[in-house]
Protein backbone atom coordinates (compact mmCIF):
# COMPACT_ATOMS: atom_id res chain seq x y z
CA UNK A 1 0.00 0.00 0.00
CA UNK A 2 1.53 3.28 -0.81
CA UNK A 3 -0.16 6.52 0.78
CA UNK A 4 -0.21 10.29 -0.71
CA UNK A 5 -0.98 13.58 0.67
CA UNK A 6 -2.63 15.30 -1.47
CA UNK A 7 -3.52 19.27 -1.50
CA UNK A 8 -6.25 19.56 -4.54
CA UNK A 9 -9.21 17.81 -5.20
CA UNK A 10 -7.54 17.23 -8.86
CA UNK A 11 -4.31 15.51 -7.81
CA UNK A 12 -6.67 13.49 -5.53
CA UNK A 13 -8.98 12.74 -9.01
CA UNK A 14 -5.82 11.96 -10.63
CA UNK A 15 -4.52 8.84 -8.66
CA UNK A 16 -6.15 5.90 -10.11
CA UNK A 17 -7.95 3.32 -8.16
CA UNK A 18 -8.58 1.55 -5.99
CA UNK A 19 -7.67 4.00 -3.49
CA UNK A 20 -9.35 4.91 0.07
CA UNK A 21 -9.64 8.72 0.10
CA UNK A 22 -9.30 10.25 3.97
CA UNK A 23 -9.91 14.25 4.20
CA UNK A 24 -7.61 15.40 7.08
CA UNK A 25 -8.38 18.98 6.79
CA UNK A 26 -8.27 21.54 7.83
CA UNK A 27 -8.63 22.93 4.14
CA UNK A 28 -7.87 20.53 1.09
CA UNK A 29 -5.82 17.92 2.07
CA UNK A 30 -6.41 14.25 1.30
CA UNK A 31 -4.86 11.22 2.62
CA UNK A 32 -4.92 8.76 -0.45
CA UNK A 33 -3.87 5.30 -0.01
CA UNK A 34 -3.66 3.01 -3.27
CA UNK A 35 -2.87 -0.94 -4.60
CA UNK A 36 -4.21 -4.16 -4.44
CA UNK A 37 -4.93 -4.35 -1.06
CA UNK A 38 -7.22 -1.12 -0.41
CA UNK A 39 -10.63 -2.23 0.19
CA UNK A 40 -13.48 0.56 -0.47
CA UNK A 41 -14.37 2.69 2.20
CA UNK A 42 -17.60 2.16 4.02
CA UNK A 43 -19.23 5.47 3.78
CA UNK A 44 -21.16 5.63 7.36
CA UNK A 45 -25.00 6.56 6.70
CA UNK A 46 -25.34 9.00 9.96
CA UNK A 47 -23.13 10.15 12.36
CA UNK A 48 -23.86 11.22 15.53
CA UNK A 49 -24.38 16.00 16.77
CA UNK A 50 -20.94 14.78 18.35
CA UNK A 51 -19.13 13.53 15.87
CA UNK A 52 -20.77 15.69 13.39
CA UNK A 53 -19.48 18.76 15.36
CA UNK A 54 -16.08 17.32 16.35
CA UNK A 55 -15.48 16.53 13.08
CA UNK A 56 -16.45 19.98 11.71
CA UNK A 57 -13.85 21.16 13.90
CA UNK A 58 -11.47 18.82 12.96
CA UNK A 59 -11.76 19.60 9.37
CA UNK A 60 -11.73 23.43 9.88
CA UNK A 61 -15.21 23.79 8.96
CA UNK A 62 -16.57 24.23 12.30
CA UNK A 63 -16.77 28.22 12.12
CA UNK A 64 -17.74 28.25 8.57
CA UNK A 65 -20.82 26.01 9.43
CA UNK A 66 -21.36 28.02 12.68
CA UNK A 67 -21.48 31.82 10.64
CA UNK A 68 -24.14 29.67 8.17
CA UNK A 69 -25.93 29.38 10.98
CA UNK A 70 -26.41 32.55 12.61
CA UNK A 71 -26.82 33.56 8.74
CA UNK A 72 -30.15 31.72 8.52
CA UNK A 73 -33.13 33.70 7.70
CA UNK A 74 -35.62 32.16 9.77
CA UNK A 75 -37.99 33.97 8.69
CA UNK A 76 -38.77 32.27 5.60
CA UNK A 77 -39.95 28.31 6.22
CA UNK A 78 -36.50 27.13 4.30
CA UNK A 79 -34.75 28.82 7.04
CA UNK A 80 -36.26 27.73 9.74
CA UNK A 81 -36.23 24.06 8.61
CA UNK A 82 -32.91 24.64 7.94
CA UNK A 83 -31.81 26.43 11.82
CA UNK A 84 -34.21 23.17 13.02
CA UNK A 85 -31.74 20.64 11.41
CA UNK A 86 -28.96 21.96 12.50
CA UNK A 87 -30.14 23.01 15.77
CA UNK A 88 -32.25 20.55 17.31
CA UNK A 89 -31.01 16.65 15.00
CA UNK A 90 -29.54 14.03 16.61
CA UNK A 91 -28.21 12.49 14.33
CA UNK A 92 -26.83 14.01 10.68
CA UNK A 93 -27.93 11.89 7.99
CA UNK A 94 -25.15 12.04 5.01
CA UNK A 95 -27.99 11.48 2.37
CA UNK A 96 -29.95 14.04 3.67
CA UNK A 97 -30.86 17.21 1.03
CA UNK A 98 -30.30 19.88 3.94
CA UNK A 99 -26.38 18.76 4.32
CA UNK A 100 -26.14 18.03 0.64
CA UNK A 101 -27.52 22.45 0.24
CA UNK A 102 -24.99 23.23 2.75
CA UNK A 103 -22.15 21.30 1.58
CA UNK A 104 -22.87 22.20 -1.86
CA UNK A 105 -22.84 26.19 -0.62
CA UNK A 106 -19.71 25.60 0.50
CA UNK A 107 -18.30 23.83 -2.24
CA UNK A 108 -17.68 20.29 -1.32
CA UNK A 109 -17.92 17.65 -3.32
CA UNK A 110 -19.91 14.53 -3.00
CA UNK A 111 -16.39 12.68 -2.21
CA UNK A 112 -15.68 15.42 0.28
CA UNK A 113 -18.31 14.80 2.11
CA UNK A 114 -18.39 10.94 1.96
CA UNK A 115 -14.61 11.50 3.28
CA UNK A 116 -15.67 13.82 6.27
CA UNK A 117 -18.52 11.20 7.00
CA UNK A 118 -15.75 8.32 7.53
CA UNK A 119 -13.53 10.71 9.59
CA UNK A 120 -16.45 11.67 11.82
CA UNK A 121 -17.72 8.59 12.19
CA UNK A 122 -14.26 7.38 13.79
CA UNK A 123 -14.78 10.43 16.47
Amino acid sequence: MAITVCTSQAAVDAIPTPKFVTWIGPGNRWEVRTGSDVLPPQIPEKVTRRQFKQGLTRLGLRSAVDAWRLGLDTATPAGQDAADWYDDSNEFERRNPILASVAAQFGLSSAQVDAAFVLMAGL
